[in-house]
């Protein structure tokens, strides 16, 4: 499939359209949230992503039933990558990562990459990294290590004397930006190009 761009305002509708009868119908999240290059609110959107969290009620034979889910609304498994070496690789498909595409429209196809957040993730890492763009994502993750913090398999760890592991909870991006000490940046400064976000990653908060 070749990767088509949408425009702001159709990727928002393709996006709430497949949103919608995952939070009503997977029967699997708590809530599913719109995140990526439409968050941000973009001109141009490469790819639609949602950030859904599993809820532990409805944990036991969730992932059967998104996928029910998705196939009923016409989202099936991305097409394989071929690696350098000539090695073929499925597409994520679950339980934490669904790469698929999606027909919007008679013969017109558009990238989904569902992202679950479940135990030991949080959701505000999570909705944080996923929200983008990379830039910003990366400058984030990087900016807590200046506190003895990192991001390990979707939470915030921090190390303690010889070298022992705890825990901080993140259940929100605001509470991200306070263990990273930055202001919160709205979705769409969260990128390169506006001054005022790189200069808060230069100054920051001590």
């Amino acid at each position: 499939m070749t990767k088509i761009e949408l425009p702001l305002g159709t990727a928002e509708r393709v996006a709430e359209r497949l949103r919608n009868p995952l939070v009503t119908k997977a029967g699997a999240f708590s809530r599913v949230e719109i995140a990526g290059s439409v968050r941000r609110r973009k001109p141009l959107v490469g790819d639609i992503e949602l950030v859904a969290e599993i809820d532990p009620d409805l944990e036991f034979g969730a992932s059967g039933r998104i996928q029910i889910t998705l196939n009923g609304l016409g989202v099936r498994r991305a097409a394989p990558t071929v690696r350098k070496d000539g090695v073929s690789v499925k597409a994520p498909w679950g339980p934490r990562y669904w790469k698929a595409t999606y027909e919007y429209e008679p013969g017109r196809h558009v990238q989904l990459d569902l992202f679950v957040v479940s135990p030991p993730a949080e959701w505000g890492v999570i909705y944080l990294i996923r929200t983008g763009g990379d830039w910003f994502s990366q400058k984030m993750v990087d900016r807590l290590h200046r506190y003895g913090l990192k991001s390990q398999d979707g939470r915030i760890v921090h190390t303690g004397r010889e070298g022992t592991q705890g825990y901080v909870a993140c259940p929100t991006e605001e509470r991200f930006f306070e263990l990273a000490h930055m202001p919160f940046v709205p979705p769409e400064r969260r990128t390169v190009d506006d001054p005022d976000t790189v200069r808060a990653f230069t100054e920051g908060t001590t």
